[in-house]
C-alpha cells in the first residue's frame, strides 16, 4: 500500500534523547516495512504531541494516557501497549529507604520531585490520590519541581534533592511490587511509601480523519508483532513491550472524570 503523504508517527517523551529518538526511528522503519505505508518519526514532549495531533502534523502516535485524553476529541485508540500480563500499571509515591516518612500525611513540608505536568503516574495520579485521601497537595509540600523523566525524579530522591517522587510501578499476580521507576536507577535504595492504584496503559492512537484503509493497514501490521522479528524488537526497544492489545476509548473514562475533577480544583497548576 502507498499513500501520497507520509504518515508522521509521534512519540511522547518527557525528555527526548538520542537513544529514544533512535528507537523511535527503528520502530517506524519496521512498521513501514510491515504495513507498506510511508511513515516518518517525530519525537515530542507530552504537551507538544497533543498539540501536533490537534493541528494534524502528527497523524498517529504513542500516547501516554493523559496525552490521549488531551487529544481525545480528534484521536481514536488503535491498540494498547501491554507490558507483561497486566492491562494497567500502578502508581506509587517513592521515598528513600531510610526516610522517616511512614504515610503520605507525614510529607508536610517535604520536597516533591514530579516527572511532567502531563505524566499520569509521575504527577496527575499522585495529586488526585492525595486530595481524595484528605491530604491537599496544593499546600502539603515545601517545594515541588519537575524532573522530566522518571529516572531523574527517582534520582532526585536518591540524591536527597527531594524527599518524595511520583512514579510508575508493576505488581505480580499476588499484588507484590516487582519493578517501577526505581528500577531505572540500579543503585537506588528506596521504598514505596504508598501504592496509589492503577492507571490505564499507554496506547497507540490515530487521528479520526485517517482513511479507513490506512487504519486497517496499521492495525494489521501491529497485531501479533511477535510474528515480525524486526518490529517485535523495535517495540521492545521503544515501548519495553512485545505485545499490543485491544483497547477502547471507554477504558479511559474513569481517568477522564478524575482529570476533569482535578482541573476544576486547580490541582495541576505548575
Amino acid at each position: 500500500m502507498s499513500q501520497a503523504t507520509p504518515l508522521i508517527f509521534g512519540a511522547a517523551f518527557s525528555e527526548p534523547s538520542a537513544d529514544k529518538n533512535d528507537a523511535l526511528v527503528q520502530f517506524t522503519e519496521a512498521l513501514a516495512a510491515r504495513s507498506g505505508l510511508s511513515i516518518t518519526a517525530k519525537a515530542c514532549t507530552y504537551e507538544s504531541l497533543a498539540a501536533a495531533m490537534k493541528d494534524g502534523t502528527v497523524s498517529v502516535g504513542w500516547l501516554p494516557p493523559i496525552v490521549y485524553l488531551k487529544a481525545a476529541a480528534i484521536a481514536q485508540p488503535l491498540l494498547r501497549i501491554q507490558r507483561g500480563k497486566d492491562k494497567t500499571y500502578q502508581t506509587a509515591l517513592l521515598v528513600r529507604e531510610d526516610s522517616p516518612y511512614k504515610e503520605p500525611k507525614d510529607l508536610r513540608n517535604a520536597r516533591a520531585a514530579w516527572v511532567d505536568p502531563w505524566s499520569a503516574a509521575g504527577f496527575v495520579m499522585p495529586r488526585l490520590w492525595l486530595l481524595s485521601h484528605g491530604v491537599d497537595p496544593r499546600t502539603l509540600f515545601r517545594a515541588e519541581s519537575f524532573k522530566w523523566s522518571h529516572k531523574a525524579a527517582v534520582q532526585a530522591v536518591v540524591d536527597g534533592a527531594a524527599e518524595v517522587c511520583g512514579t510508575y510501578a508493576s505488581v505480580n499476580a499476588e499484588g507484590a511490587l516487582t519493578s517501577g521507576g526505581w528500577s531505572t536507577v540500579p543503585e537506588a535504595k528506596t521504598r514505596v511509601l504508598q501504592k496509589l492504584g492503577p492507571v490505564p496503559p499507554d496506547l497507540i492512537a490515530h487521528l479520526t480523519s485517517l482513511p479507513e484503509a490506512t487504519v486497517l493497514a496499521l492495525r494489521t501490521a501491529l497485531t501479533d508483532v511477535r510474528d515480525d522479528e524486526a518490529l517485535c524488537l523495535a517495540c521492545n526497544d521503544l515501548f519495553q513491550a512485545t505485545e499490543l492489545g485491544a483497547v477502547a476509548a471507554s477504558d479511559y473514562d474513569a481517568l477522564r472524570k478524575d482529570l476533569e475533577y482535578g482541573e476544576s480544583k486547580n490541582l495541576f497548576a505548575s
